[in-house]
């Protein structure tokens, strides 16, 4: 169970990044209110997710989600480049979370 809200965390934080980033691209204020209630509904989840596991692991693993996610959309939906630093910076992430997840 606590693997899946983790799951469902990133995701929703990830759709909602990325409706903000609609947002801030066109303005339309749909985009902007429902980003925010996804943001509202990760506070949720993460809330309910500490029940199995703790704050520290909890945290680690929906961020570490939430950016490979968001790093893929901007690179593919967004045309937007990383550095060589960034994409060193992504691949620790990606590492760390194998040894959070052991």
């Amino acid at each position: 169970m606590f693997y899946f809200l983790i799951v469902a965390i990133g995701l929703i934080d990830f759709i909602s990044s990325i409706l903000l980033r609609y947002w801030a691209g066109n303005g339309k204020p749909l985009l902007l209110v429902t980003g925010v209630f996804g943001f509202a509904m990760v506070g949720l989840l993460f809330a309910f997710s500490m029940k199995y596991q703790g704050l520290a692991v909890a945290n680690i693993l929906w961020t570490a989600c939430a950016v490979i996610f968001c790093t893929i959309a901007g690179m593919f939906l967004f045309k937007e480049h990383l550095s060589v630093s960034q994409i060193i910076g992504t691949l620790l992430i990606l590492t760390g979370l194998v040894f959070v997840i052991k």
